[in-house]
């Protein structure tokens, strides 16, 4: 599994300065990552033990990530990019979709993303996300209903 601070770099969204839109566009990236990685490969590309915070994905991992490594990022509140180098094919496309998702939206439509994600909806305020087992249920219960509709 990747470390956050990696996954952080190459989605290119480790703030430099802790702005409340950066911290947003850092903890929402790196769920979307996990949770598509979930639903695609079966495993989440991090350790995380997400969880729902007033409707917001969170974990402390990734506060303590970006708190670490802010001041080391660079002037102006750039974020720094590193290249996919030690992520297999299946994870760099993921982490691309995302980058492409997240990249130029506001934290209010990140939030709304987030929010909107199966993990987020059927779990309250507080609770445990175990991403790959709703992965599967999601899978399970709702892609295979919406493939018979349409068929």
């Amino acid at each position: 599994m990747a470390r956050v601070g990696e996954i952080l770099k190459a989605l290119g969204v480790i703030p430099s300065q802790s702005t409340s839109t950066n911290i947003i566009k850092a903890m929402v990236g790196v769920y979307l990552t996990d949770w598509k990685c979930a639903l695609d490969l079966g495993r989440q590309l991090s350790n995380i033990t997400w969880r729902n915070s007033m409707g917001v994905p969170f974990s402390d991992i990734v506060m303590i990530e970006i708190s670490q490594s802010y001041p080391q990022n660079g002037p102006f509140g750039r974020c720094m990019y590193e290249p996919l180098d030690g992520f297999e094919r299946e994870e760099k496309e993921i982490i691309e979709s995302i980058k492409s998702k997240i990249d130029k939206r506001t934290s209010d439509d990140l939030i709304k993303l987030a929010s909107s994600t199966y993990p987020m909806i059927i779990n309250g305020n507080g609770v445990g996300l175990d991403l790959v087992r709703l992965a599967q249920i999601y899978k399970r219960d709702f892609l295979s209903r919406r493939e018979k509709a349409t068929a």
